[in-house]
């Protein structure tokens, strides 16, 4: 196969990243920054994780009073995002979650005393999505302990390692930036990039590292559709308060729990913790850290769910 005739030089890419440095970003449209994103991404090629279904994740949202049904948990109303953010306008919603059980109270920067309560969820069917941010001057900026990952190689026939580069290094730094509250004009940029990497039909998602927890875990932005269809489907539900924090560390008290839930979505909270319940075809648990929480294998190396 030959390198695509459609590559911007690198002289033409740069022109175009000096052009979005100098942009007002309190008066651009989003828009005006896609199409000069448009010769940047010519050519670009990146290689990109399919997950099977059966992957977990988590999601967290504040909430003062105990929520009841299971629309309080998923991705909130279009009227209701009234701020930029990191990959959707304002007026538009995607289902943010993360990898990890830990990363939501560092995306929600909770404090002591705040309440929020923490879904896992389970994904029924793949999930294809694109990425962003994976590259090793990124992770070394957000002093990440872990290395920038990959997903396959890149068919060399069509890579062009000078242009490339270039472009991943830009797209990656723009789009990780760390935006102050009040500031939500900057997201411009990052929502830009990421309308350009997954608006097309065959992403279900975009996936990118966690800035707020230093790149040591993940995060998606899944688009609405993926959840409206049931590709996806809630798990457990923990309501939580924040007790205090200390450094890169929260203590948090559960105060209720639930694994159940009917038809019309109600939750069956417990009023009580999750616990692990020794049934007689297990025999024995064994308790191992991963992802940030505790997890309990039976006898033969089975992942048995708290109830």
């Amino acid at each position: 196969m030959k390198v695509p005739t459609e590559v911007s030089s690198k002289e033409e890419i740069k022109t175009a990243i000096e052009a979005i440095k100098e942009l007002d970003l309190r008066k651009v449209e989003i828009d005006e920054i896609k199409e000069i994103l448009t010769p940047i991404l010519k050519g670009f090629v990146i290689s990109t994780p399919k997950f099977n279904p059966g992957l977990t994740l988590y999601r967290g949202r504040y909430c003062d009073i105990k929520p009841t049904n299971v629309s309080d948990l998923t991705y909130p109303p279009k009227e209701q995002i009234e701020d930029n953010q990191r990959v959707n306008r304002a007026g538009e919603s995607v289902f943010y979650c993360s990898t990890a059980r830990n990363v939501p109270f560092f995306e929600l920067y909770v404090k002591p005393g705040d309440k929020i309560v923490l879904s896992k969820w389970e994904t029924t069917e793949k999930l294809i999505v694109n990425n962003i941010g994976y590259t090793r001057t990124c992770f070394s900026n957000l002093k990440s302990n872990r290395d920038a990952q990959t997903w396959g190689d890149i068919n060399k026939d069509i890579y062009v390692a000078e242009t490339n580069d270039l472009v991943n290094e830009f797209l990656s730094q723009e789009f990780t930036k760390i935006v102050p509250i009040g500031k939500e004009y900057m997201y411009k940029i990052s929502i830009a990039i990421a309308e350009k990497l997954f608006s097309d039909d065959i992403f279900n998602g975009l996936l990118y590292p966690t800035i707020s927890m230093k790149a040591n875990a993940d995060n998606l932005a899944i688009k609405t559709n993926y959840i409206d269809e049931k590709r996806i489907v809630i798990k457990s539900v923990e309501y939580i308060q924040i007790d205090a924090k200390e450094d890169f560390k929260y203590t948090i008290t559960v105060l209720d729990f639930a694994n159940s839930f009917k038809k019309d979505g109600t939750i069956g909270w417990k009023g009580r913790r999750p616990h692990w319940v020794i049934k007689e075809n297990y025999g024995e648990l064994k308790m191992i850290a991963k992802n940030g929480t505790w997890v309990a294998l039976d006898k033969n190396g089975n992942i048995v769910d708290p109830e």
